[in-house]
């Protein structure tokens, strides 16, 4: 059998193109006349602002993910608050040389655990590391002197009254 003949689709008519010299051929323009004609006003150039005026309205143009270089700058006086809110007076730098926040590392200051195991290392006469597992001798020890620090001073024992910050 013969395979019936493909009718062919007709193609598409192209719109004709406008001859070249209908296409190249611009609008004149309007000649403005001197009436029209006005002197534009001249910018005034800006006032300079003192460099203290910035810095007492700087607000930091910093990420918020950028807080350890934003507090930095606020320590050294370069800027006026941290993301938080924290002036210059409410900020110190650690013994590691981080700039952190005056009243929670007060109260780190103040965390009995940790002074009950520096003070629980130097009774045992401990140097280096060691681990505080439960059960091993650091760790009575520390529990022991952790116990007695949290006692009120009036109950607490006479060899152990001296002034703990907890």
């Amino acid at each position: 059998m013969k395979a019936s003949p493909v009718m062919k689709k007709p193609k598409a008519v192209r719109s004709m193109k406008k001859p070249k010299a209908v296409r190249s051929m611009k609008k004149p323009r309007k000649k403005a006349s001197p009436q029209g004609m006005k002197a534009s006003p001249v910018m005034k150039k800006p006032k300079a602002v003192p460099l203290a005026l910035l810095r007492a309205n700087a607000t930091g143009g910093y990420h918020r993910s950028d807080r350890r270089r934003r507090r930095r700058d606020v320590f050294n006086g370069k800027d006026t608050k941290t993301w938080g809110g924290m002036k210059q007076g409410d900020l110190l730098k650690n013994k590691n040389g981080k700039v952190v926040s005056k009243k929670l590392s007060k109260q780190g200051q103040k965390r009995c655990w940790p002074m009950a195991i520096a003070a629980a290392r130097v009774a045992l006469d401990l140097t280096g590391f060691v681990a505080i597992k439960k059960g091993s001798a650091l760790y009575r020890k520390a529990r022991q002197i952790y116990n007695i620090m949290k006692t009120p001073f009036e109950e607490m024992p006479l060899l152990y009254r001296c002034d703990f910050p907890c």
